[in-house]
């Protein structure tokens, strides 16, 4: 076998072996850098980087996640506050930021609540128009093995009511999402 002589004038050698066996040490340490999910959280070609640690999913999965977050919401309002919707108007933020609102399609309706995904312009018009109107910013972090949610919600001409945390577990067992943890913080909203 040959051997290869670095740091001349010590001429301390290594083996063909030892360099091969280094490379491949090399090569898997950086293939750890990168967490790529399993073949079926991937469901097509279709991905989307959700977070600076390049987790990926597809549009649907994250609008799944979305979906069930806001019908979360939409019930744990009720118990919280007592309120019911009629629509929800969620602000569609996009200033290059982490906590952008991804591009995804929110569906028409949850339950018997509207969800309309508009603009921050759209929302101060909607909320000067019609004071009674409740507007989102809803802030969401989705990764493999848990979720979290932040609904920062307005009303009454754009004051600042409440937040709303929800936090996810990923049940292995079910393959479902999973409601762990829920905190609320009140602004302006008066319970009663």
């Amino acid at each position: 076998m040959p051997t290869i002589y670095i740091n001349h004038p010590q001429y301390t050698s290594l083996t063909w072996l030892d360099f091969m066996l280094a490379g491949l040490i090399l090569v898997l340490c950086g293939c750890t850098q990168n967490q790529i999910p399993a073949k079926e959280e991937v469901k097509n070609n279709n991905v989307h980087i959700v977070n600076a640690m390049d987790t990926i999913y597809s549009p649907s999965r994250i609008e799944e996640t979305y979906a069930i977050a806001i019908a979360d919401y939409i019930r744990l309002v009720q118990v919280e506050y007592g309120l019911e919707f009629d629509t929800l108007y969620f602000g569609k933020h996009q200033y290059n930021q982490s906590d952008d609102f991804p591009d995804i399609t929110l569906p028409d309706r949850i339950g018997s609540t509207y969800v309309r995904l508009v603009s921050m312009e759209e929302g101060v018009t909607i909320q000067k128009q019609k004071k009674s109107s409740y507007y989102i910013n809803l802030i969401g972090v989705v990764e493999s093995l848990q979720s979290q949610f932040t609904f920062v919600t307005f009303s009454h001409g754009f004051v600042h009511q409440f937040d709303a945390l929800l936090e996810y577990k990923f049940d292995r067992q079910t393959g479902k999402l999973v409601l762990s943890a829920n905190h609320w913080e009140n602004f302006a909203l008066k319970s009663e």
